[in-house]
């Protein structure tokens, strides 16, 4: 179902409750919150921004990058602006 989203060059996969995504630029997420609000409406489920780990790969991973993808989800998407913003993660 979320494949559909997805535009050459990203990935999406889920499994039970879990999702990863693997997406071309920061504008990509706003895709992404527009499936989640539908399926949101759809199931009452949502995301836990607590949860949530961002990983930027297309810039060597700082504090700046960070800061400039907080400003960024506090602009577009202020609901995932608490997201956790690191350098890896283990799906």
């Amino acid at each position: 179902m979320f494949n559909a989203g997805a535009k050459p060059g990203e990935v999406i996969r889920a499994f039970a409750d879990d999702l990863a995504t693997v997406l071309r630029s920061l504008p990509a997420q706003k895709r992404m919150w527009s499936l989640f609000k539908i399926f949101r409406l759809v199931s009452g489920i949502e995301v836990k921004p607590a949860k949530c780990v961002l990983v930027p790969l297309d810039d060597v991973f700082s504090q700046s990058l960070v800061d400039t993808v907080r400003a960024f989800l506090a602009s577009h998407i202020p609901a995932w602006s608490e997201f956790n913003i690191k350098d890896v993660v283990i799906y």
